[in-house]
C-alpha cells in the first residue's frame, strides 16, 4: 500500500511540474514582429539624410548625439549675472568662455613633434636589430 501512495505522489508532481511548463508565458507576437524600434528608425534616418550632408563628419557628430546629455546654463543680464556665476560656480559648474579660452592658449603653445624623427629612429631601430 506505501507503494501504491508513493507512486501517485509522485504522479502527482509530475503532472504539476508539467502544467508549469505548458503555461509558461511565450514572447507575443507583436514583440516578433518589430524588428527596429522608434529609437534605431530614427537613427537610421538620421544615417540616411546626414550622412549625405555632412559625409565623413557624421560619424563623429552620431557619437556626440548618442553620448549621455550635458546640461548648459545661460545667465540672463537682466538679474545679477556675478551672483548667479558665482553661484553656479560654488555648484560645480564651469564656465565654457575660460574652458574655451584655456584650451585656446594650449594649442597655441603646443607644437607638435614632427614625424620624420620617429620613423628614422624606427629605422635604426632595425638596423641595429639586423646588423
Amino acid at each position: 500500500m506505501n507503494h501504491i501512495q508513493h507512486i501517485l505522489k509522485n504522479a502527482q508532481i509530475n503532472t504539476y511540474c508539467v502544467l508549469q511548463a505548458r503555461f509558461k508565458s511565450k514572447t507575443h507576437w507583436a514583440q516578433l514582429k518589430k524588428k527596429t524600434g522608434p529609437k534605431y528608425k530614427a537613427l537610421n534616418h538620421f544615417d540616411d539624410f546626414y550622412g549625405s550632408v555632412f559625409g565623413n563628419e557624421w560619424d563623429s557628430m552620431r557619437e556626440a548625439l548618442l553620448r549621455k546629455s550635458k546640461y548648459v546654463a545661460l545667465i540672463n543680464n537682466y538679474g545679477d549675472p556675478e551672483e548667479t556665476m558665482d553661484y553656479l560656480a560654488q555648484r560645480g559648474a564651469h564656465c565654457l568662455k575660460n574652458l574655451m579660452y584655456i584650451q585656446k592658449n594650449f594649442h597655441d603653445q603646443y607644437m607638435p613633434q614632427e614625424q620624420t624623427e620617429t620613423k628614422n629612429n624606427q629605422n635604426n631601430n632595425l638596423e641595429n636589430y639586423t646588423g
